[in-house]
């Protein structure tokens, strides 16, 4: 038995022309996922190279900080215990907004300082410029932190949309489209071939009607033929 990969529809002119409306909205919705994929593949690109450029600092931004810590604690001996307990408040905080491309919604993380410093004081009897240059390098790696952690989320965001569109799009290209298309083709052989046989339907009928009038007129004819031939005066009696 042939499977045919098309729409079970009748064959119609209302249907023809809501198959033709659907093929024409498949083939434009077509057109604008891949408008949207480009669009989307831009912004994904720059993330991702610089997502990778950050990456690839952050060995070095964390190292530095890292042996930063180490000269603090061996220029003032280890830092006070006491002086980490009073902190309270984080003077670093972070704050989104969301950015829209193509209809997703990006979140972008950064991060800001506010309050009082709370080591405003720390290494003022020894070890000052330890402590500063420690604040620096730990500060650059937590911002480095933060801008990985809103690239890392945009990229899955947007990979995860842009496989999800191109899939609509191999659907629509080889799937829908294609069974619309032959759907049309199949409405619009019908209809022809209803056409035909309408036509061939009305030359028959006309053909009987034609042969119909001639024999009718053919039969008065002889009919009025044989009465005037027939019409004698009848004989008088005296």
């Amino acid at each position: 038995m042939e499977i045919v990969d098309r729409l079970a529809v009748f064959p119609t002119s209302s249907s023809h022309t809501s198959v033709k409306c659907r093929l024409t909205c498949a083939r434009r919705g077509r057109d604008l996922l891949l408008k949207r994929v480009d669009g989307l593949l831009i912004r994904f690109r720059v993330i991702m190279l610089q997502l990778l450029k950050n990456k690839s600092q952050f060995g070095q931004v964390m190292r530095d900080a890292a042996f930063s810590l180490v000269e603090v604690n061996y220029a003032t001996g280890g830092v006070n215990e006491l002086v980490l307990q009073a902190v309270d408040k984080a003077k670093t905080k972070i704050q989104t907004r969301q950015e829209m491309i193509g209809g997703i919604r990006l979140w972008i993380y950064e991060a800001f300082r506010s309050g009082a410093d709370p080591f405003e004081f720390a290494g003022l009897a020894r070890g000052g410029q330890q402590v500063a240059r420690l604040k620096i390098n730990y500060g650059k790696a937590i911002d480095l932190l933060v801008e990985l952690a809103s690239l890392q989320r945009n990229y899955q965001i947007l990979d995860r949309v842009i496989k999800r569109t191109r899939r609509r799009v191999n659907a629509l290209r080889y799937i829908i489209i294609p069974r619309l298309e032959r759907t049309l083709a199949y409405i619009v052989t019908e209809l022809d071939e209803y056409e035909r046989e309408e036509f061939y339907r009305l030359k028959k009928i006309r053909e009987w009607k034609t042969k119909r009038r001639d024999k009718q007129s053919s039969y008065d004819f002889i009919r009025s033929t044989n009465n005037i031939l027939d019409d004698s005066d009848e004989d008088l009696l005296f």
